[in-house]
């Protein structure tokens, strides 16, 4: 359970040298975790912290998140606080934090695709399929494990019409 009571995690010293110039924390669903960058005017860094107990910097800033290429996509928490998901303009990617790899979850064809994951570890698409009518949106939902595997058709074909008018 979280503590109610506000406790200091974490204290950052003062670095003359490198000073900090900005920091933003994302906390995970369950608020046990959260994603700490550090930003100097040098460097960017990420580390993943505990909110639960008192962690010292000195620590912590050895551990940096480890995305390589990937430093420059958006990141989200899976609901589950296992994995984060790296999106990008192109694709979408989990990252494992308990074994540190990356899986490639899907690549972004059409920007009427959406997703979202759920607290057992499950990804979710909501892919969009082009259709010859086109006064219907066509759509499929689809569910994978987090680490890209076991596809599932959860719904094969869901209809959004996009006049007032009568389907065919």
């Amino acid at each position: 359970t979280l503590n109610t009571t506000p406790s200091t995690i974490l204290t950052i010293p003062i670095d003359q040298e490198n000073p900090i110039t900005d920091v933003n924390l994302q906390l995970a669903p369950s608020g046990e975790m959260a994603i700490l960058e550090v930003i100097t005017e040098q460097v960017s860094s990420k580390h993943i912290i505990p909110t639960t107990r008192a962690s010292t910097y000195s620590t912590i800033s050895q551990e940096q998140l480890s995305l390589g290429d990937f430093q420059k996509y958006e990141i989200y928490w899976a609901e589950n606080g296992e994995y984060l998901i790296l999106e990008s303009q192109r694709d979408v990617i989990s990252y494992d934090l308990k074994k540190n790899t990356r899986h490639l979850l899907f690549r972004k064809v059409d920007p009427l695709d959406t997703w979202d994951t759920d607290i057992d570890g499950y990804f979710y698409i909501f892919r969009h399929i082009t259709s010859t009518n086109e006064d219907v949106l066509e759509y499929t939902l689809k569910q994978y494990n987090l680490d890209g595997s076991e596809e599932t058709v959860v719904i094969p074909s869901v209809y959004f019409q996009k006049n007032s008018g009568y389907i065919d």
